[in-house]
């Protein structure tokens, strides 16, 4: 197995192969010595990016607890004491990345051969909603991920409907790439051919834990985030 180092920088260096990425923050405000060299170097800025996506999976998965939240505080503090350059960021970003994929496996469990989720929306007010006769808080809509897994390949969709039907969803090729017991996959969330979205999911005794990490600015209706945790029609097969 790869040590925790080497899986991190495999890992992003899949989900993130490609595209555009701009850093967590905005570079267009004043900025401290640090992110004048993240926001001017573009690897850097699709490593600040990153880090802020799985830092972000990590606090759905854990329950936001005072300890990650510390622990990343205690990074920023030490990045901004001991980094001036570029290549000193680079290696701090990554051990923090894989610091926390190291985090992401221990809370989480394994995958299996497949997974089938669904959660059901309730219905809103929306005239959609009333002219198709259902009642407001009644069943609206349900998104579920269907993946299979085979030789740590993660293959599947993502589909459903919204607010009665207005909002429809796929179904949405979903693949990618389990490391550990995270799946890190690319799906097109909006309405072009290939819009180079990506998103970690992973899988707790509560749930099922969905989070887009990155997605160009088109329209679609694939949730950032979502629990998938309804008893009744959520299972793991």
């Amino acid at each position: 197995m790869l040590n925790s180092v080497k899986r991190a920088a495999f890992l992003f260096a899949l989900l993130f192969a490609g595209g555009a990425f701009a850093a967590s923050f905005d570079c267009s405000k004043n900025l401290s010595a640090q992110e004048k060299v993240v926001c001017d170097d573009p690897a850097l800025s699709a490593l600040d990016e990153k880090l802020a996506g799985v830092y972000a999976f990590a606090q759905d998965v854990a329950g936001s607890p005072a300890s990650l939240r510390q622990a990343q505080r205690n990074w920023i503090a030490r990045r901004r004491a001991a980094c001036e350059d570029a290549t000193c960021l680079k290696a701090s970003y990554e051990k923090r990345i894989s610091e926390l994929s190291a985090y992401l496996d221990g809370k989480t469990r394994a995958f299996g051969s497949a997974l089938h989720v669904a959660v059901e929306y309730p219905a809103s007010a929306a005239g959609y909603c009333r002219s198709n006769h259902v009642t407001l808080g009644e069943p609206g809509g349900e998104i579920s991920i269907d993946l299979a897994v085979k030789e740590r390949r993660i293959s599947g969709t993502i589909e459903g409907s919204i607010d009665c039907g207005r909002k429809i969803i796929g179904p949405i090729d979903v693949s990618g790439e389990l490391i550990g017991h995270v799946g890190f996959v690319e799906f097109n969330g909006g309405h072009t051919e290939d819009d180079g979205s990506r998103a970690l999911v992973a899988s707790t005794g509560r749930g099922t834990y969905w989070r887009v990490v990155a997605r160009k600015p088109v329209e679609g209706y694939v949730p950032s985030r979502q629990l998938f945790m309804s008893p009744r029609r959520a299972k793991e097969k």
